[in-house]
């Protein structure tokens, strides 16, 4: 790999980074914590909202350390480096591949969807599942109606991708082999690809009520144009 190329990957690797931390942080800075209801859906978001607050900012630092690692990795194709690291960097066998690297463009993608959410809704966006002030319909919203769980999608797909391929630091290095790594990320992958999703697709519901009973027919028209609620041509 060539300097610019070194470059270039590092750059985009640090990009994934912030929009990572991006995604899974509140635009406003803090949301409510509620009480654990009756209901299935009031113990859902008892959940849902304590996962966000306690352990997505353990993720974030996870993603950090892994995407400092592959850095220092891929810059160790340019600098000699002490034989005692051989094992815990060993040389790239190469870039991650095409797939890796689509991978990568794809998190980066979903990671600026989710912010042009945030822009789009403004201080009307909120982690917590509560009345707006207005119906947004336009930009991300005129694609699907609850466009910041596809970028979450997006995002957290496309970044596993890049890291499990064959290439990069987390393949490399064989800690794949050790059972706590090998744990550790598969609890980071059940908890950003798998949990996310899932709830995202039992929340888009409750939002589509909220909406419809706070905006009637004006709701009505968009879901007419807009019919699919997080995946478009799917669901």
């Amino acid at each position: 790999m060539n300097s610019a190329g070194i470059v270039s990957r590092s750059a985009l690797l640090i990009l994934s980074a912030y929009l990572f931390n991006r995604t899974y942080s509140p635009p406003a800075g803090k949301f409510n914590l509620p009480p654990p209801g009756p209901t299935f859906a009031e113990k859902r978001e008892w959940f849902i909202l304590r996962t966000v607050a306690y352990i997505f900012p353990l993720l974030n630092i996870g993603y950090a350390a892994v995407t400092f690692h592959e850095c220092l990795f891929i810059f160790m194709t340019y600098f000699e480096y002490p034989t005692s690291l051989a094992d815990y960097l060993p040389l790239p066998t190469g870039p991650p591949g095409w797939i890796g690297m689509l991978g990568l463009l794809m998190g980066i993608f979903g990671g600026l969807f989710r912010i042009a959410c945030y822009k789009a809704l403004g201080d009307a966006f909120t982690f917590n599942i509560t009345q707006s002030p207005k119906l947004v319909t336009s930009g991300p919203y005129s694609i699907v109606r609850h466009p910041s769980y596809l970028a979450v999608s997006l995002n957290a797909v496309g970044i596993s991708i890049y890291h499990l391929c064959p290439g990069s630091w987390l393949r490399e290095s064989g800690i794949l082999q050790h059972g706590a790594w090998k744990v550790a990320v598969w609890a980071w992958l059940f908890m950003t690809v798998v949990t996310t999703n899932v709830f995202a697709a039992f929340r888009a519901k409750d939002e589509d009520r909220l909406m419809k009973s706070m905006f009637g027919e004006e709701w009505e028209a968009w879901r007419k144009d807009v019919r699919f609620m997080i995946y478009p041509g799917l669901y």
